[in-house]
């Protein structure tokens, strides 16, 4: 679904209330030049000690095997401050990259292959309330991320240590639930009896607090996903196929592993059936982790503050293709996001990948991956602690100025023998935003993803209508009038110059035919300004907003959605015409 052109801007005005509406832009090509690249380092001793007396001339770094000159120099150590009011927004525009942050942000996923067994459950989440309670500062923000479902980034630690708890006793119920649709003719056939009542579990386990504005996760539009996602079904028909004629699983498995490089020896999946159902289960559960991973980087890109995503996975990441994690990987370090792994489980054959997988991504984005090192993951979590509290900030301006769009590598050394350096690996040397381009390309993305995910998203709350107000006809486009209902009790409000109250959303409106083509679609900013009396009411009763589009044929469907950049929360509305 591709944005139509700049249409002109339409105001209504109704007393207090300021509704603005002009169209949305082509996706931003941006012009602005990079100058300066940013490396986050961490230097350690032998015995995992922070290395914190290091000068500007301790430290090389090459890009692509090419030396380059450092021109900015920092430190910076995290020690505990007064948490800043309100939730954490998104960046309004990009800010300079070697800016001292002074807060963490933590987003801990709790993967779906990882957290499961009593004793996964008693290393790892005792070990993340351990975290949460004794290793996080005051102004630290965290999120969690489990099953579809993330809260908001909150310093209200305590709500999140709630949830933990609700986690332990609900997570093997609902596990077991999952297991049993994932696997034999429940798989094929599903189970809506099973499902509805997961559904329960995991709206109780994210509860109703406020203070974690929990919302549905919804896995970008990636091309790499898609492929992880096709390369998976591949190989669960590839052994189906092979068990059902009596063909040689070896063979299969060998074929299949070169796509697939988490999947094993023919000894870790078997000959039978029901070792292909337990292949099966594991590979929905690796890509649940898989999406959950790319929707982690995304929740996080936009942020500022010291930036983590804590995996937290028994038998390791099973990302499909070395092709496909070494792009996740580059993504993640692109944006400054530290990948920590936290493995759970022991080792087996069919986990090796797994685990190979899980250090190479920690690597490239600048984190941790101790294995089974540890007996439980507080220990992790105090390593990851420790690592986060000091590093080093290096700039440098490439001796190569061309902005190619190709990912770049970083090496750093330092002179001192013994030391181990700690890095991101790399950047894309692209355009930076200018100060809309970030909001733009990011309300983009997320509302072309609601617009391909085939079920409604209510974390912003919509309600609408459509109806034809005109045919199409040969010599002009009909046109389709959604009228729509906007609940803002969720939308986050920041006071202008003149002590008003503002909030800007985007709206798009796609108008499908029969054969669910576009036939017409729109795309708008919807500005809001209210005063503060009149701002109380409308959180309460909303504000409705009318979208005409042109189309080229009979509409049979129109999906809507809306974004707000701020909160960064979706909401969307799928509608069926009546037949003419």
């Amino acid at each position: 679904m591709r944005p139509m052109p700049r249409s002109l801007p339409v105001v209504i005005m109704c007393l207090s209330l300021v509704v603005s509406l002009a169209g949305r832009p082509q996706q931003p090509q941006f012009r602005a030049n990079t100058t300066l690249v940013p490396v986050d380092v961490r230097v350690v001793d032998k015995q995992g000690h922070a290395v914190t007396d290091l000068t500007q001339a301790d430290f090389a770094i090459t890009e692509n095997g090419k030396p380059q000159e450092i021109v900015t120099f920092a430190t910076q150590a995290m020690v505990p401050g007064a948490p800043a009011p309100g939730p954490i927004t998104q960046r309004a525009r990009s800010t300079d990259p070697l800016t001292p942050q002074q807060y963490r942000v933590f987003l801990l996923l709790l993967g779906r292959a990882g957290v499961t067994g009593l004793d996964s459950v008693k290393k790892s989440l005792s070990g993340l309330e351990h975290f949460v309670r004794s290793d996080l500062h005051p102004q630290d923000y965290v999120a969690v991320l489990a099953y579809d479902r993330v809260t908001t980034f909150t310093t209200d630690h305590a709500a999140i240590l709630s949830l933990i708890d609700r986690y332990r006793k609900l997570n093997h119920r609902i596990e077991a639930d999952l297991t049993m649709a994932e696997t034999g003719l429940r798989a094929q056939f599903g189970n809506s009896e099973m499902f509805s009542r997961t559904r329960v579990d995991i709206d109780q386990l994210f509860g109703h607090d406020p203070a974690l504005g929990v919302r549905n996760v919804l896995t970008p539009a990636s091309a790499d996903f898609a492929k992880i996602a096709q390369e998976r079904r591949d190989t669960v028909d590839a052994l189906q196929e092979a068990s059902r004629s009596g063909s040689a699983l070896d063979n299969a498995i060998a074929e299949r592993r070169t796509t697939d490089v988490t999947l094993g020896p023919p000894s870790a999946v078997g000959s039978g059936p029901a070792d292909i159902d337990v292949y099966v289960s594991t590979s929905i559960r690796a890509a649940s982790d898989a999406g959950n991973l790319y929707a982690g980087v995304e929740a996080l890109r936009n942020l500022d503050g010291e930036k983590h995503l804590v995996l937290v996975t028994l038998g390791g990441i099973g990302v499909g293709t070395d092709e496909s994690l070494k792009n996740l990987g580059r993504t993640a370090a692109d944006a400054r996001i530290v990948i920590d792994v936290i493995h759970t489980g022991g080792f087996s054959v069919s986990s090796f990948e797994r685990a190979r997988q899980s250090r190479e991504l920690a690597q490239v984005t600048g984190g941790r991956f101790d294995a089974n090192r540890n007996r439980y993951a507080s220990k992790d979590l105090d390593l990851i602690d420790q690592d986060s509290a000091f590093k080093y900030l290096l700039g440098y301006r490439p001796a190569n100025p061309e902005l190619d769009g190709q990912f770049r590598d970083i090496r750093v050394t330092v002179k001192r023998p013994g030391l181990t350096v700690v890095n991101r690996r790399g950047y894309y040397a692209k355009e930076t935003p200018p100060p809309t381009g970030l909001r733009d390309a990011t309300a983009y993305t997320r509302i072309a993803t609601a617009a391909h995910f085939p079920k409604e998203v209510a974390d912003l709350g919509l309600d609408a209508s459509a109806k034809m107000t005109r045919a199409a006809s040969l010599r002009r486009p009909g046109e389709l009038t959604a009228d729509l209902h906007i609940d803002l009790s969720r939308v986050m409000f920041e006071k202008n110059d003149l002590g008003l109250n503002t909030a800007t959303l985007d709206v798009a409106v796609f108008c499908l035919d029969s054969k669910r083509q576009t036939i017409g679609e729109m795309w708008k900013f919807v500005e809001l300004t209210f005063t503060d009396a009149r701002l109380e009411a409308v959180r309460e009763a909303g504000v409705p907003v009318q979208i005409a589009v042109p189309v080229t044929g009979t509409v049979d469907s129109v999906k809507i959605v809306g974004y707000q950049y701020a909160a960064d929360l979706v909401g969307s509305k799928n509608l069926k015409l009546p037949k003419r």
